[in-house]
């Protein structure tokens, strides 16, 4: 399944408006992120109804404006701050079907974000965790087994 032109242009501005490039901390630079290349891959790999649930959810999240503030325009054709609260709003919406679809869009844009060389160097994320400090004591970690033998 290949999305329509119209499609891509409102899922990156979706996926966009996740973390936009002003946001704080690590935010992704402008057009640094291969948003179309990750939806591509999960279209590939994906079956028949995880496929309809993303075209779905671009379609939901896309035409939000309308149904959601009545403002006739879709998400390519607000601001990116605008955007960014239709999401947030969406992701605390009360039909479970409009936060399931929008939270699907949220982990393709996670995966967009880690998949990132740049972002993953910037966020520390594949750095070692540092060594125990030696002055600190390591306490086991308790367990149904550990509880099971040490009764015995």
């Amino acid at each position: 399944m290949t999305l329509l032109r119209l499609e891509r242009r409102w899922l990156q501005a979706i996926l966009e408006a996740f973390t936009p490039s002003d946001g704080p901390g690590i935010a992704p630079r402008p057009g640094e992120v291969d948003y179309q290349g990750v939806i591509d891959q999960m279209l590939r790999a994906s079956n028949a109804r995880a496929r309809v649930g993303l075209r779905a959810g671009i379609w939901l999240a896309a035409l939000s404006p309308v149904w959601l503030t009545g403002r006739l325009a879709t998400m390519a054709g607000v601001a990116m701050a605008d955007r960014s609260a239709l999401l947030a709003r969406m992701l605390t919406h009360r039909a479970l079907v409009v936060r399931g679809l929008v939270t699907l869009l949220k982990l393709t844009a996670s995966f967009a974000l880690f998949i990132n060389p740049a972002l993953r160097e910037r966020s520390h994320y594949d750095r070692r965790a540092p060594a125990v400090d030696p002055g600190r004591r390591v306490l086991p970690v308790v367990t149904e087994a550990t509880e099971v033998q040490e009764a015995t």
